[in-house]
């Protein structure tokens, strides 16, 4: 089947976007399927074009089989501001359009969202070439642009909400990855019919427990017997990790407590700015690291966070990073309101939970494993289990793919 992969983000950008269409695209050329990507220029987190693509409006690459096709997007380091973050979005969208156009005819469209834009050109691929289109929801918006500050509910808010019901009315098939998400998309206007839940999956291959290495990152750190408190991925605006340094502060007495956070994202440079002003040496910062290299920093701490800011989009939210924390065999403290991120984490018993923008119940959960070390393990190993066994890539991949197969009416 020739299929046509649709997202704004694709490696070597980082995040959970990018690497979900690349572990896509890879699966499904592994299956002996035609795939092509449409994707940007690179420039995700930063807003900074990557080395090597600079003044690129057009290009095309093959990655493993898999043929990319890069299409200019507006880019800005300002990308936390309103103007210059639309920019980036409907720039990508028309001329996406027009990368896909350039390509062979796919038989199948699978676009991800957000951006919310990439709807409407999906939609309009689809009607240039005939093709349905599946959207795949990993966030809600508008609503969640509302959420973060970048939206006031007024006339742009109202029609977006008429983008996201006309995204919804023309796709052929919605995908989404919790029971709570599939409720809010049923209220957005979307026939649930057309709805399937498919979990999100992580490469147990990749993301693994590795004690070796993890030894030689807590020796280069010198970390040594300390109870390392770890947050890996973006420093972004959702994930709130103000609430991280805060708690670090309300710890700092306890020495031998150490916060750490591994990444890159537009709040960096702010979250970097409070630690230094509370003068608090227990937190460090460690700069973005290559994928193959994540799975020893996990592994190196005692405790994994993940915290999602309040707002009523997120209840469906499962942040793909607990599933690689959980991969690593390490406890994870999931932040978050009552919703689908907690369920995880209640469900396989694999770590603590804490109401969200509350430092002080993270203090508390922090304790509650620090002074009962006992537990790092098989808390850690109960994650371990669970995804292996229910959030493994070719389980997911497949029943998605078997989907794909049945849209196109292909056997």
């Amino acid at each position: 089947m020739q299929i046509l992969l649709l997202s704004q983000y694709f490696p070597p950008e980082v995040g959970s976007a990018a690497a979900k269409m690349a572990e896509m695209a890879h699966y499904l050329r592994s299956r002996g399927h035609q795939v092509e990507v449409v994707s940007q220029v690179p420039n995700y987190p930063t807003g900074v074009v990557y080395p090597g693509y600079e003044g690129t409006w057009f290009r095309q690459e093959k990655t493993d089989g898999v043929h990319v096709t890069r299409t200019w997007s507006y880019a800005s380091p300002e990308r936390s501001r309103f103007k210059p973050r639309m920019l980036n979005y409907a720039s990508f969208m028309g001329t996406s359009l027009a990368g896909i156009l350039a390509g062979p005819r796919p038989q199948l469209v699978l676009v991800y969202s957000p951006p919310l834009f990439l709807g409407l050109t999906a939609a309009s691929a689809g009607v240039l070439r005939g093709c349905p289109f599946i959207f795949w929801v990993n966030d809600l918006w508008p609503r969640a642009a509302v959420s973060l500050g970048f939206m006031q509910e007024g006339p742009w808010y109202h029609l977006a909400c008429a983008m996201e019901s006309f995204i919804y009315r023309r796709a052929a098939r919605i995908f989404v990855y919790s029971e709570h998400m599939l409720e809010e998309v049923v209220r957005g206007g979307a026939s649930r019919a057309k709805l399937e839940c498919h979990p999100l999956w992580i490469d147990t291959d990749i993301f693994h427990p590795d004690p070796k290495g993890a030894k030689e990152v807590r020796r280069r750190f010198g970390w040594g017997k300390k109870f390392v408190v770890l947050y890996g991925g973006n420093l972004g605006l959702a994930q709130g990790l103000d609430v991280f340094i805060e708690s670090a502060r309300l710890l700092r007495e306890i020495q031998d407590i150490h916060f750490v956070l591994v990444g890159s994202g537009v709040e960096k440079d702010s979250l970097v700015n409070m630690a230094a002003a509370n003068n608090l040496a227990n937190v460090e910062f460690i700069a973005h690291q290559p994928k193959e290299q994540v799975p020893a920093f996990f592994s190196a701490a005692d405790l994994l966070f993940a915290h999602l800011k309040a707002a009523p989009h997120r209840v469906g939210t499962v942040p793909e990073k607990i599933l690689a924390y959980m991969a690593c065999g390490r406890p994870v403290l999931m932040s978050a309101q009552e919703g689908a991120a907690l369920e995880v984490i209640r469900k396989h018993d694999c770590g603590l939970t804490a109401p969200p923008d509350n430092p002080e119940a993270v203090v508390q959960a922090i304790l509650s494993l620090y002074n009962n070390r006992s537990q790092v393990e098989p808390l850690g190993s109960a994650g371990r289990r669970a995804v292996e066994t229910s959030y493994a890539g070719p389980v997911v991949l497949h029943d998605m793919e078997a989907s794909m197969l049945n849209l196109a009416g292909v056997s």
